[in-house]
């Protein structure tokens, strides 16, 4: 996949959307574990007793701490950062948050449990292109993936960023759950994993559907317990 950011952005940014415990922080402490070359928790991640562990818009960036195994002489940082946001509920979602995160109206660590509206404290009036969401990335565990309710739900949110013309991705995530004796090397051969990227891609046929090639089965874990603090976000 070839990252190369628009026009007036040093960076992609790619915003991660999905319903509580989808696995979207996880994808985070995922993906900066192989920036470092070790485990890494670098967004909290888990479901807490009152609904989202993420509360927040948060940004992360990334750099590759062993460059030099990879015949890179200094340290770079990814052409991307990503943009964790709070699962979705009942109530959030509902009055206009997503396009607002998705104009680059709100920035980072902007609390999204309050009521937002352009006289919020911190609100950006006029963002630039490099402020804008130019990716959004759907989390949907594979559970999730025959769930009607959960499937309508991610069409609403997907019309937003097809209204502005902003590419989608798909991931499937929690493969290892969903079928136990999969080899998480090797997801493809998982006659279980192919029958749900399929029911994901049947499922969204009907809103400008995502190919096939786009709905990506990981397995994140979710279990790394690094107390480390040297991982910020910015």
């Amino acid at each position: 996949m070839e990252f190369r950011a628009p026009k007036g952005a040093s960076k992609i940014n790619v915003l991660l959307v999905g319903g509580v415990g989808a696995g979207k922080s996880s994808i985070v402490s995922t993906l900066d574990s192989l920036f470092r070359g070790r485990l890494s928790r670098k967004a909290a991640h888990g479901q807490a007793l009152t609904g989202s562990f993420t509360r927040s818009l948060t940004k992360y960036s990334f750099r590759h701490e062993r460059a030099a195994d990879y015949g890179i002489e200094e340290a770079q940082e990814a052409p991307f950062v990503l943009w964790d946001s709070p699962g979705w509920s009942d109530t959030l979602y509902q009055n206009g948050e997503l396009g607002y995160i998705l104009d680059g109206n709100l920035p980072n660590r902007f609390d999204l449990t309050q009521a937002i509206s352009p006289q919020s404290h911190n609100f950006v009036v006029a963002p630039d292109l490099a402020d804008r969401v130019h990716c959004v990335c759907f989390v949907v565990p594979c559970q999730a993936g025959s769930n009607a309710d959960y499937m309508r739900r991610l069409k609403e949110l997907k019309k937003d960023a097809m209204d502005r013309g902003i590419p989608t991705l798909v991931f499937l995530t929690k493969v290892d759950q969903y079928d136990a004796e999969a080899d998480i090397s090797r997801l493809e051969n998982s006659q279980r994993i192919k029958t749900i990227v399929q029911d994901s891609d049947q499922e969204s046929a009907d809103w400008e559907a995502v190919p096939l090639k786009q709905a990506n089965p990981y397995c994140v874990d979710e279990k790394v317990d690094d107390r480390s603090t040297d991982a910020t976000t910015k």
